[in-house]
Formats: C-alpha cells, sequence, structure tokens
C-alpha cells in the first residue's frame, strides 16, 4: 500500500476531495478562461484593475469552481433519490452558489468596457484589404 503524503511539520495531505491539489484539467482550463475574459471586460489588464476588483474577480473564479464541481457530479451521479427529491448538493448547495455568483458579478459590474486599444483608420482599411483579398483567392482557388 503506498505511504499517503506529508507536508513540511508532518501532517497528512489530502489525496482526494475539495482540499487536494488534483484539480480536472478541463475545469481548471475553464476558469482560467473565465478570469482572462472578465478581465479583458473590465479594461483588458490586471493592473487596470482595483484591488477590490480583482477580489471580487478571484471569488467569482472561486465559487465558479465549485459550481463546475457541481455540475461535474450531476452528470456522473444520480440527481434525484427514490423518493423523488433533488440530491441535497442541487438542493441547497447549487442554487446557493448559483446566487452568490450572480451577486458577485453584480458588484463587479456586468457591462463590458471598452479598453483604450481603439483601432486607428488605417488599421481598420488594412483589415478590409486583407478580407478582401482572401475573398478573391478563395473565389480564383474555385
Amino acid at each position: 500500500m503506498p505511504k499517503k503524503p506529508r507536508d513540511e511539520q508532518g501532517r497528512w495531505l489530502p489525496v482526494y476531495g475539495a482540499y487536494s491539489d488534483r484539480r480536472p484539467p478541463e475545469i481548471v482550463k475553464q476558469l482560467t478562461l473565465w478570469r482572462e475574459g472578465l478581465i479583458e471586460d473590465l479594461g483588458g489588464t490586471e493592473d487596470a484593475l482595483s484591488k477590490q476588483q480583482l477580489l471580487l474577480i478571484d471569488n467569482i473564479i472561486s465559487i465558479k469552481g465549485v459550481i463546475l464541481c457541481i455540475e461535474r457530479y450531476v452528470t456522473s451521479h444520480y440527481v434525484i433519490s427514490q423518493k423523488g427529491t433533488l440530491a441535497p448538493v442541487l438542493a441547497q448547495s447549487y442554487l446557493a452558489y448559483c446566487n452568490s455568483l450572480e451577486r458577485h458579478l453584480k458588484d463587479l459590474g456586468l457591462e463590458r468596457r471598452i479598453s483604450d486599444k481603439t483601432a486607428s483608420l488605417a488599421d481598420v482599411i488594412k483589415d478590409i484589404d486583407s478580407k478582401k483579398q482572401i475573398k478573391s483567392h478563395m473565389e480564383d482557388m474555385s
């Protein structure tokens, strides 16, 4: 039987569950994209945000992580008991986390802010020209 891992003080480290270091990579990827998207919506870079906004974003990501884990659990387990009631994870916790996420997003501000990076007229013309060239090239190939 393999030994359980210990920390520097000799305490047992959790291997499974909420406190373990094992996180599903697809959930980590989704949370990373969420965090980057929220930062982009609020100004583009972390430097452009206040400490309060960054704290709210980190809380939102933590809550979203719990919601994703609950949703993952639901897809692999039965959610309605034989008595016809919802599983406790859905009956209370899921709704509480969803409501908390909604409140945090409202505190952060749901409107998308345009970053200072605006395209110049030359950039717009260049973009239109390149699209025309691609279109004509595609027509020539067919």
